[in-house]
């Protein structure tokens, strides 16, 4: 596994650092309150979970799809243990036990607990044929959804008033469909 730091100033890295910190800036929504301040960025590189990432995409119900780079809000406590060895611990949400993720960067940071200092993910997952939901199911898994031909479930934006969400979520229910590409740090002001 390797973390390779991007930088702003440096020209072999620039176009990259942009790209990132811009994806992360322009997906900020002002319902979240929240305000990132990006204190570095990082690329990670782990074959082994690009591996794993390559390998699910044969076995989705949904052929010859690409990954979509999603965001992930974490506690740095997690960080090193989600990077090196993939996403082990399911969060129970409105969609089931499983992976959260989300299109919106102040989404993601409401999950980085009350660190100084916390940590987007932004990952790779393989959605293969999503299950677009208006309305929780908590009682969803990998078991139901696969046996109903999906790989994923999409949380559609705006059907908050009949029980689903406001914004964008997407969850998979196994780590293998999940590869972390970039490592966020930043402190927020509510």
């Amino acid at each position: 596994m390797k973390r390779i730091p991007l930088k702003k100033n440096d020209d072999n890295t620039a176009p990259e650092y942009f790209k990132v910190r811009d994806r992360v800036r322009r997906y900020t929504r002002d319902e979240h309150n929240v305000r990132l301040q990006i204190l570095r960025i990082e690329k990670i590189e782990n074959q082994v979970l690009d591996r794993r990432l390559h390998d699910v995409s044969k076995r989705m119900h949904l052929r010859n799809c690409k990954p979509e780079l999603l965001i992930h809000g974490t506690q740095t406590r997690y960080v090193e243990q989600m990077i090196r060895d993939g996403f082990s611990y399911q969060r129970k949400g409105l969609f089931g036990q499983g992976f959260y993720f989300y299109t919106d960067s102040s989404k993601a940071a409401r999950g980085c607990g009350r660190d100084t200092t916390k940590c987007l993910l932004l990952c790779d997952v393989q959605l293969g044929n999503t299950m677009a939901m208006k309305s929780a199911d908590r009682s969803l898994n990998l078991s139901r959804i696969k046996s109903a031909g999906f790989d994923s479930v999409y949380g559609v934006r705006g059907t908050k008033e009949s029980g689903g969400v406001f914004n964008d979520e997407y969850v998979v229910f196994r780590s293998e469909q999940i590869a972390p590409r970039y490592l966020v740090w930043f402190t927020s002001k509510l």
